[in-house]
């Protein structure tokens, strides 16, 4: 598995790792090659998952620049060590070094090659200057690669499957429609505990599209209007952390926003949603969205902006709150 998570590599029990958990015991050997974690030392985790995360230093992204050649080196080297028979490689824009990677692999050693479409940024709506040119990208090379790809896993039947088949070309039998909400029941139901008053939570990357100045913005307007004991708890990591840190300070809402950072386990971030009120999603444009339905399990309301975002949460007859 040719993946573009790198939380893993850093010891994160996130939904990935939680994922393998159930997934590899089916296999005899999992596989994964990681972005950098700036040590590249072989990582074992559960019984059969190995973890190869790449070594270079991610300074000037010297690591994104490198990581398809380093995706075809390291796994020749697993390939004549170990063996493998099935080669999986997620889609990330705009070097798509994972596919590209993976393609060679499937050349040199002659193994089936599936790709794995999680997200197309900038659909429906693109937060900036960067998703836009990043979905033009993908859009070109979906429309290249549409003849080498003959097995493709969506995550969005409705909004990517249709792009795909609509306006790329791409064959009904090509698309595997197989959800990415992985939810451990366990985790994410109901407590039975008390929901805090004025209590908001957002779990996800701290990344451009997922809306974040807008939540704040709101927090700010909502105890302009005397709601003192409105209080947000944004659970995620990500290159916008420090920019967020600034805004919180100049919009004079320290006491009132906390950045929790990646809590240490899925149960903790069920404990949160327990606790509040609603969740919330601004995002400008998703895959699943996953915490929308972590959210739902525990029975927790949730705000999200346009109904393009929230489409495929609400299938069914227990689509409404």
């Amino acid at each position: 598995m040719i993946t573009c998570d790198g939380g893993i590599a850093y010891g994160k029990q996130n939904v990935f790792y939680e994922m393998l958990k159930d997934f590899a015991p089916h296999f005899k050997r999992v596989n994964i090659i990681c972005p950098s974690n700036e040590k590249g030392e072989e990582i074992q985790i559960h019984d059969n998952v190995y973890l190869y995360p790449s070594p270079y230093s991610k300074v000037l992204h010297s690591d994104v620049f490198r990581h398809k050649r380093f995706v075809v080196k390291k796994g020749m080297e697993i390939f004549r060590k170990h063996g493998f028979d099935l080669i999986d490689a997620h889609f990330l824009p705009p070097l798509m070094s994972q596919i590209r990677g993976g393609e060679e692999l499937a050349k040199r050693t002659k193994k089936p090659l599936i790709a794995e479409f999680m997200h197309l940024p900038g659909l429906p709506k693109a937060s900036g200057i960067r998703e836009w040119i990043e979905k033009r990208i993908s859009l070109v090379f979906l429309k290249r690669y549409q003849k080498k790809l003959s097995h493709f896993r969506i995550i969005n039947e409705r909004e990517i499957g249709q792009l795909l088949k609509k306006k790329l070309g791409f064959r009904a039998d090509q698309l595997h429609f197989i959800s990415s909400i992985y939810l451990d029941f366990d985790y994410f139901k109901p407590l039975n505990q008390k929901r805090e008053k004025g209590l908001f939570v957002v779990a996800g990357r701290l990344a451009q599209n997922k809306g974040l100045p807008l939540i704040i913005e709101a927090v700010r307007l909502v105890k302009a209007q005397g709601y003192s004991d409105v209080k947000l708890k944004i659970v995620g990591e990500g290159e916008l952390r420090k920019e967020l840190e600034v805004f919180i300070r100049k919009t004079g809402l320290e006491r009132e926003i906390e950045l929790l950072g990646w809590l240490p386990t899925q149960a903790d971030v069920a404990e949160l949603y327990n606790r509040a009120q609603a969740s919330l999603m601004a995002s400008f444009n998703e895959g699943g969205p996953r915490v929308v339905f972590e959210s739902m399990a525990c029975e927790t309301p949730v705000l999200t902006r346009g109904k393009r975002q929230r489409k495929p949460c609400s299938r069914g007859k227990k689509r409404k709150f």
